[in-house]
């Protein structure tokens, strides 16, 4: 489902434009979720028109 609401083409546009995260030296907390995944929900909700 991700790669149908952020292809490769967009995914390629996007990537450079999402900053690195930073490096947690001592571990602990929530993992990060995939940034692909964060871009296509954001499309999806755009497209779709849901409300936030």
């Amino acid at each position: 489902m991700v790669r149908t609401w952020a292809p490769d083409d967009l995914w390629d546009i996007a990537e450079p434009l999402i900053p690195t995260p930073p490096r947690r030296h001592q571990g602990g907390g929530r993992r990060r979720t995939d940034d692909r995944a964060v871009l296509a929900a954001i499309v999806y909700l755009t497209q779709a028109g849901c409300s936030w």
